[in-house]
């Protein structure tokens, strides 16, 4: 019995350990402020990004030049998107291959070359009050 209790104890404290959480500002940067609104998505795997099945989105009105959004995640990997739908039709407009039109922003993405997959700009989140960083920028 003492046995069971023991691996019972510890059962319960790995599934707090993986289900911490913790509260993080997604700060959206060179916002056209007053134009439209920001879509940010949030994936948690390249699965998820495939799927387009984000883990959290919002919509966020352009008030200023910097806007924050706060978050509250399990710790892990992310991939962090956004994109400023200018004329307010509810999607990401584009030319005709496929470059968009509107500014779009990727964490740990400088807005130049062709940006990469979640591997190359997953940002861990892990610790209270963490900043991430999402540059738009106009391609």
């Amino acid at each position: 019995m003492k046995k069971f209790l023991c691996v019972l104890a510890l059962a319960l404290c790995t599934m707090a350990v993986f289900a911490a959480e913790v509260e993080a500002s997604i700060v959206l940067t060179k916002v056209e402020p007053k134009k439209g609104s920001l879509f940010v998505a949030i994936y948690d795997s390249s699965e998820s990004m495939k799927k387009n099945k984000p883990v959290a989105s919002f919509k966020v009105e352009t008030s200023g030049e910097t806007v924050t959004v706060a978050v509250t995640l399990p710790i892990g990997e992310y991939y962090v998107s956004a994109y400023q739908d200018i004329n307010n039709n509810g999607k990401l407009d584009t030319n005709f291959i496929g470059i968009p039109k509107e500014p779009v922003g990727i964490a740990n993405y400088s807005g130049s070359g062709i940006p990469g997959g979640f591997d190359k700009h997953k940002v861990l989140i892990n610790t209270p009050n963490q900043i991430v960083t999402v540059v738009m920028n106009k391609i």
